[in-house]
Formats: structure tokens, C-alpha cells, sequence
């Protein structure tokens, strides 16, 4: 059993949301911080949709010397970030059906702070140590794309979402941005994404 640290009940509020789905080792990701550069496995669900082209996935990233399985429950991943994303390309995963489950909490966020390409929130229960990252659709040209406040499981479903559960996954805007610079592939709207081994 691998050992939960100290922000294991807001990973926990997470989790309950993807309980039931079957994740799968990607790809190392490099995440460049103050401190030098943190080395991440990522890890992804690929979700039944009806996007077009483009297909909804769940993506945890988890520290590399804590990345031990191929295929995990979400459960037993102790991951730092989570994203839900639309990409314009496969990572070949079988899709697997989600829907949100019922009666789960479902803590409401406020903004802290928009940019051009990103709004930040943070929850409006101290007790919910979490921080929600909505990427924006870079053909809205306005910073003000989504509501002041929004629910968990509202930002889940909007499929641009970052969720950190202890707030230095990244320190600043700069590291922000280059989380998300495109190493040859973006998704739908050109928002940069992490690119699939193979």
C-alpha cells in the first residue's frame, strides 16, 4: 500500500470522481519549477465521447519514483495534478465509460486570477485544499471566459481543467505557461498539451 501524505482527504474529494476507471502509464513529462525540473509519469483514461474527432481523456500526473504500476486505480496513484482535456489526437488507450457519480461532494472554487490563457480558482472551504486551473479557448479573444465561481465537478466536465491538490505543482505564470507548451502535438483549440509516447 503505497503511503498517503498529509493532503490525502483532498485527494480523496478528487478521486471519488474517477473511482471507477482503469489508468494507464503514458509518458515521462518534465516540469520545470524554481527549484530546477520535477519528473512526472503521466498517467490517462481515455473516456467514450462524441467529440468529433477529438477524444476526452483524464490525465494524472504522478512523481516519477512514485510511479510503480502500468495500470492503476486512481485510488492508489498519489498524483500531484490532474487534467481533464480534449485532444485532437489518440494515445490509443480503449475508451472506457464515465459518467459523475452521484451524491459526492462537490466543493465550489473562485476566482483568484485570469490571464490570457488560464483562470485560477481556489475552493471556498478552507478544509478543501485544492486549486482549479480552467485553460482558455485562445479563439475567445477576453480573459474572462468562465464564471467567478464554479463547482468541482463543473470544472471536471468543461475538459480543460487542471486540478492540484497542494498548489506547487507549478510557482509561477511562467511555469504555467511552459506546463502547457506543445512538444508537436495541441489539442483543439491550439491549447498546448503533452504529447503521447510512440
Amino acid at each position: 500500500m503505497l503511503e498517503r501524505n498529509c493532503h490525502q482527504d483532498n485527494m480523496e474529494v478528487v478521486n471519488r470522481y474517477f473511482s471507477d476507471l482503469v489508468f494507464t502509464w503514458l509518458e515521462k513529462k518534465e516540469i520545470p519549477t524554481e527549484s530546477g525540473r520535477n519528473q512526472y509519469i503521466v498517467y490517462g483514461a481515455g473516456l467514450s465521447s462524441q467529440m468529433g474527432g477529438n477524444q476526452r481523456y483524464v490525465l494524472a500526473f504522478v512523481p516519477i519514483h512514485l510511479a510503480i504500476k502500468r495500470q492503476s486505480r486512481i485510488e492508489d496513484l498519489p498524483w500531484k495534478c490532474i487534467q481533464t482535456r480534449i485532444l485532437a489526437y489518440s494515445y490509443k488507450l480503449k475508451t472506457q465509460r464515465w459518467s459523475p457519480p452521484s451524491r459526492i461532494e462537490n466543493p465550489i472554487f473562485e476566482i483568484q486570477k485570469r490571464t490570457d490563457g488560464y483562470s485560477e480558482y481556489r475552493s471556498t472551504d478552507e478544509n478543501v485544499e485544492l486549486e482549479l486551473v480552467l485553460l482558455h479557448n485562445s479563439k475567445r479573444k477576453t480573459k474572462v471566459q468562465y464564471n467567478n465561481k464554479i463547482t468541482l465537478l463543473g470544472a471536471i466536465e468543461i475538459f480543460r481543467t487542471v486540478i492540484t491538490h497542494n498548489g506547487n505543482f507549478y510557482n509561477n505564470s511562467s511555469d504555467m505557461n511552459n506546463l502547457y507548451q506543445p512538444v508537436g502535438q495541441s489539442d483543439e483549440n491550439n491549447s498546448s498539451v503533452i504529447t503521447p509516447v510512440g
